[in-house]
């Protein structure tokens, strides 16, 4: 996977807060070297992640859910502007 290092940097610390066996990792945007998914394993919560134009350390985020009727879109559920590590490691806990 080619991504840019805030995003490797990011998995890695998620790995090491969280763990790698608690998500499934989802590179929908593999154009864009500054975004990654989080997915729960049951995949029913997708979690966006960029750091384009971020300062390091800050992420905007979009949470969305898998719409029942159509099993590969997803539903919005909230977005942030400007997040935290700390915050986006909650955010992730709360949901896998």
């Amino acid at each position: 996977m080619k991504k840019d290092e805030s995003i490797i940097e990011l998995i890695t610390e998620i790995n090491k807060e969280i763990g790698e066996n608690k998500y499934l990792l989802k590179d929908f945007w593999e154009g864009d070297l500054c975004a990654i998914g989080f997915s729960d394993l049951n995949e029913e919560i997708l979690i966006y992640v960029s750091t384009f134009e971020r300062e390091k350390g800050n992420y905007y985020i979009e949470i969305e859910k898998s719409n029942n009727e159509f099993p590969d879109k997803y539903d919005m559920l909230d977005r942030k502007e400007k997040i935290n590590f700390k915050e986006l490691k909650s955010i992730l806990q709360n949901y896998f």
